[in-house]
């Protein structure tokens, strides 16, 4: 019956992709299952009975040895350690064993997580990527979740804000804005989800124009929230009125010589004739 039961364990910890070991109290290895002696490209006559200063150069065999005394240093807690072997990423779980007779041995299991890793660097250049982008924006550029707490906010909303991120993410328009202000904007909010498609709004504040756009930002099935780029068009809505406080300027002037002046387009249509032109005409 003994028999039958390590046959099925020696079965069932091979058929891990994880690899799997146990050494003794001398830490010599008494076990190593089909992925770790893959990983170490050996076979198994060459493995047990060898401690890791018979098998690895002896900086990485000093490494190793420091991580199984912690482990036997730990009780009954597993030692987490991450090891980068022959340019994967692996991660190292080391625990006691009970080996009967008051001895005690190390077990470890060591996951190759180089793909996982690989993701997780990609998807953190890509966010830096993003985060840089939007930074880089003189436009406020902002983004809320589901319950209106803002998540993202780029480095223009700050400054303005003059707050930190701290004190801005997770918090809603009602927290953060004057009341009348908080209101409108959750009113917007309300308008862009129910559109479902972005669109324009103009405030004003602190003696400044702004040109709002928001759109929906679906997280999930049951999750949208709203994001939002915000310009400071005030410039540009001061040159429209000057440049319209011009053109009055100019016709009430030309309203006033006793010379007929016009203008026409390319095709000869007259778009503008002041009053002499017209009593001419």
């Amino acid at each position: 019956a003994r028999v039958q039961s390590e046959k099925r364990l020696r079965r069932f910890i091979d058929s891990s992709r994880d690899a799997i070991f146990l050494k003794d109290e001398n830490f010599r290895y008494l076990v190593a299952n089909k992925a770790c002696l893959s990983l170490g490209e050996a076979r198994e006559a060459d493995v047990l009975g060898k401690t890791d200063f018979d098998l690895f150069p002896d900086e990485q065999a000093r490494r190793f040895r420091e991580e199984d005394e912690a482990a036997l240093a730990c009780g009954d807690e597993a030692v987490k350690d991450d090891l980068v072997f022959k340019d994967r990423f692996i991660e190292v779980t080391k625990f006691p064993v009970d080996l009967g007779s008051g001895r005690v041995g190390v077990g470890g299991i060591l996951r190759d997580v180089t793909e996982q890793r690989q993701a997780a660097d990609k998807i953190r250049r890509s966010e830096e990527l993003f985060r840089t982008f939007v930074d880089s924006s003189q436009d406020y550029i902002f983004l809320k979740d589901e319950q209106g707490r803002n998540i993202l906010l780029n480095r223009s909303v700050r400054k303005y804000t003059g707050r930190t991120e701290e004190e801005l993410l997770g918090r809603t328009d009602a927290e953060l804005l004057p009341p009348a202000l908080a209101e409108r904007s959750r009113q917007s909010d309300r308008k862009v989800l129910e559109a479902g498609k972005a669109l324009f709004f103009h405030e004003q504040a602190g003696g400044r124009t702004f040109e709002v756009m928001k759109f929906p930002v679906r997280f999930s099935e049951e999750r949208i929230g709203v994001g939002g780029i915000i310009r400071d068009i005030s410039e540009s809505v001061e040159a429209q009125e000057a440049l319209r406080a011009s053109e009055a300027r100019y016709r009430e002037l030309s309203d006033t010589i006793p010379v007929g002046v016009y203008e026409a387009d390319m095709k000869g249509n007259v778009v503008y004739a002041n009053r002499t032109a017209q009593e001419m005409f």
